[in-house]
């Protein structure tokens, strides 16, 4: 006897956000928040491990997955832009998986400080 475990699938949509320009120093406070969605397109359980961040500053998460998301299922990430400063504002945040083709998804957002 054989078996075939089918492997786990991310999806990540959107995979970039784009934030309306704000005032810098957060005087009016944070933007609303914009949501990623993370779905398990597999069909075998997705492992979510760290979500490494770079160059965040300007902006917050609010992670509402959970550690494992089992075939069919989602579950999103909100973010919300808050500039320090004027000009344009960038970061990323790479979530690391068990799924063999794309082991690192990569979430890209931007927004302007005025």
């Amino acid at each position: 006897m054989t078996a075939n475990a089918k492997a786990p699938k991310i999806s990540v949509k959107p995979s970039s956000l784009r934030f309306e320009p704000m005032n810098a120093g957060g005087l009016l406070g944070s933007s609303s928040p914009k949501s990623v969605v993370i779905e398990n397109t597999g069909l075998s359980d997705l492992i979510l491990g760290t979500i490494n961040i770079d160059n965040i500053a300007d902006f917050s998460l609010n992670n509402n997955c959970p550690p494992i998301l089992e075939s069919g299922a989602s579950c999103t990430i909100d973010f919300s832009f808050l500039p320090s400063d004027v000009g344009v504002r960038e970061g990323f945040i790479t979530i690391n998986t068990n799924d063999p083709k794309k082991p690192a998804a990569l979430v890209k957002f931007t927004g302007k400080g005025e």
